[in-house]
């Protein structure tokens, strides 16, 4: 028969774990990133055509980023598209905003800006109200001067 004295021992034991517990912050607890933080991480899913799940090295802890400055506006291409490009890969995050439970983000690739790609490739479009579109647009100033320097060498 269970009698208050067979109990204590266990109900301290149980007391002590459920406050040992508390302490230790669980995965959605984790420290977000902060604006102007840069980090290595690599994508462990792809959300949509602009979104993903990062897991930070070395800490392990997950985000979700958005690419900042697109709007791929659910296209599954898009998903497709990143998710063959990202997936299981290591990125390189900065972060230029958070709101809520969400960073936006610049991601590059091997030095390659992945929000850039995917606009590139067609399968979203420039926000318009960020650094990165003028980024975005020197960058095609810079290869179409490129192209044209080069077809002058031809002749």
């Amino acid at each position: 028969m269970l009698t208050p004295t067979r109990i204590a021992p266990h109900l301290t034991a149980l007391v002590a774990l459920i406050a040992l517990t508390s302490m230790v912050a669980s995965p959605a607890e984790a420290k977000k990133p902060k604006k102007g933080d840069t980090f290595s991480a690599r994508v462990v899913r792809v959300i949509d055509g602009d979104s993903m799940v990062v897991q930070r090295t070395p800490s392990g802890n997950t985000t979700r980023i958005n690419l900042a400055g697109i709007d791929a506006k659910g296209s599954a291409d898009a998903q497709q598209y990143l998710h063959s490009l990202l997936f299981d890969t290591t990125v390189t995050v900065r972060v230029v905003s958070t709101k809520g439970v969400d960073s936006s983000a610049d991601v590059s690739l091997n030095g390659s800006d992945v929000a850039e790609s995917v606009v590139n490739a067609g399968l979203a479009s420039s926000t318009g109200n960020s650094i990165q579109l003028v980024r975005r647009l020197l960058g095609v100033g810079r290869i179409a001067r490129g192209i044209l320097s080069r077809g002058s060498d031809a002749g």
